[in-house]
């Protein structure tokens, strides 16, 4: 129980937190589990092919809508007062070509709610942090400052992360890198992100980000 404490200096009051969806999924976790030895390996080579799974579902839905995907298949919610974003926002945004545009809270994509840092953070469907794949392909992780409509389409605009290398986890037996959970930073680097790009949602607790598909977002 120590741990209140610094929970609710973090995040406010008990009655805004719930630690329900942590508890239940240890639960999962533990349904990945069958043999009688090296628990860990197994555990997380299931975690593995459970977020594989879910990018191939990804790759697959996009794949399915082309590779221009048109408005019909993008809506957004609740449109963000501009006055959020600064002179450095305008200047990125003009140089990427958008010149005339509206700001949102949320978008939805292929049935998937995705919210962004205007939204209101005392919602529980609120979670802005993604993990998505950067104009070079590369995985990346950010958290979404607003969505950007314009006339011909929706884009998100994001902040990215830096992972903090020199404070990355290692399994204590094995001195094996812990790769789902990393140490991050905010690189005040701000790009502007398809939505097919986006790979999942992913938790940010504290300075960490649980890099696997959030199992317990509903879409709501």
């Amino acid at each position: 129980m120590s741990h209140l404490t610094e929970y609710v200096r973090q995040w406010g009051p008990l009655s805004k937190t719930s630690a329900f969806l942590f508890e239940n999924y240890n639960g999962v976790l533990s349904r990945m589990v069958h043999g009688t030895k090296h628990h860990a390996v197994e555990l997380t080579e299931n975690l593995k092919f459970a977020r594989g799974i879910h990018m191939l579902d990804v790759k697959v839905k996009n794949h399915a809508n082309g590779d221009h995907v048109c408005d019909s298949v993008v809506s957004v919610r609740g449109e963000a007062n501009r006055t959020t974003l600064t002179d450095d926002d305008f200047q990125i945004l003009r140089s990427a070509g958008i010149a005339e545009f509206k700001t949102f809270r949320r978008a939805v994509f292929t049935g998937i709610v995705y919210t962004s840092r205007a939204y209101d953070v005392n919602k529980k469907k609120c979670n802005s942090v993604v993990e998505f794949h950067d104009a070079n392909g590369r995985t990346c992780r950010g958290e979404i400052i607003c969505f950007v409509k314009t006339v011909e389409h929706v884009v998100s605009y994001v902040e990215k992360f830096n992972v903090v290398h020199s404070k990355l986890l290692f399994h204590r037996g094995t001195m094996q890198k812990i790769t789902h959970l990393l140490p991050v930073a905010r690189s005040n680097k701000r790009v502007l992100v398809e939505l097919p790009s986006i790979i999942c949602k992913v938790l940010k607790v504290g300075e960490f980000i649980a890099s696997l598909p959030n199992q317990y977002e509903k879409n709501l």
